[in-house]
């Protein structure tokens, strides 16, 4: 427990909190889900449990393992709360995407709302966000192609504003 004196001063501390909580709950709800989709592609769940962000995005990772035997696979288990969005990125030429839909729904890019019986592939270098609207999403994130790129490296921002003209297009 934090004291006052203690407790992190960084803005929305309880909230954030209060979040990975809701987080957590979702992702243990979904965990078999989310090993059999694994198994199907000849990964499994043995990461060490995280709690990541990137600047610009409201996503929550609760989980990250790396499978350098399988061409360098990274899975990721994202959440995002009602209401929330990524940053406009892209990620570096090799690099592939897969996004695969446990629960709720996901908007990638501008209006295609994505279901959890569907999966989405994001090519390398293709200009993306993805969002939530009333509904909370989690989401398994398969990247093939990392072997070598520092974790600071997978996720190149763009600016919001011209990246939100480019959403869906390829860049250099």
């Amino acid at each position: 427990m934090y004291t006052a004196e203690s407790k992190p001063s960084f803005p929305s501390f309880d909230r954030y909190v209060q979040e990975f909580q809701v987080a957590t709950e979702e992702f243990l709800t979904h965990r078999p889900q989310i090993e059999e989709r694994l198994k199907e592609r000849g990964l499994d769940l043995n990461g060490t449990p995280i709690l990541l962000t990137h600047p610009g995005s409201a996503a929550i990772y609760l989980l990250q393992q790396y499978h350098p035997k399988r061409n360098g696979a990274l899975v990721l288990v994202q959440y995002m709360r009602p209401h929330r969005k990524s940053s406009v990125h892209v990620h570096p030429l090799g690099v592939i995407e897969e996004y695969l839909f446990i629960a709720g729904h996901l908007i990638i890019n501008k209006n295609e709302v994505l279901r959890p019986e569907y999966g989405h592939i994001i090519l390398p270098k293709e200009v993306h966000r993805v969002h939530t609207d009333n509904e909370a999403a989690l989401t398994l994130i398969v990247m093939q192609g990392v072997n070598g790129i520092p974790n600071d490296n997978l996720h190149i921002r763009l600016d919001p504003t011209e990246g939100d003209k480019l959403l869906g297009k390829f860049v250099q």
